[in-house]
């Protein structure tokens, strides 16, 4: 799942389909001329809210591992370490992969609500 989340939070939730069909109003916003960010009114309690996840990612990609070497047995404890950081880059390859197939699905979309 964190490897999922990592991979996720940038693909899909940022189409301009995706929030054309989900979330109108914020596509709407996206679209004013000269308005850049869809932050406009709250940067701070957006660069704050970033921060602070990212010192809470930070430190679930360092807990897993230490928790693992600690008390994991000696003759697994690599192995278990590397089995974190693979499934970490497995669920970034599936979100990858589903924000691909996202994208090409909102291609098709249009064709199928004129039918």
């Amino acid at each position: 799942m964190f490897g999922y989340d990592i991979g996720i939070s940038g693909g899909v939730t940022s189409m301009p389909q995706f929030l054309r069909e989900f979330f109108p109003v914020v596509y709407k916003r996206q679209q004013i001329p000269g308005l850049e960010s869809n932050y406009s009114q709250n940067l701070i309690m957006l660069i704050v809210g970033r921060l602070l996840l990212g010192c809470g990612v930070g430190f679930a990609n360092q807990a897993v591992p230490l928790f693992l070497s600690e008390v994991a047995p000696t003759r697994i404890r690599g192995a278990l370490n590397l089995l974190f950081q693979l499934m970490c880059t497995i669920g970034i390859l599936v979100a990858n992969l589903i924000n691909y197939g996202t994208a090409n699905f909102f291609t098709v979309l249009p064709a199928i609500h004129r039918n």
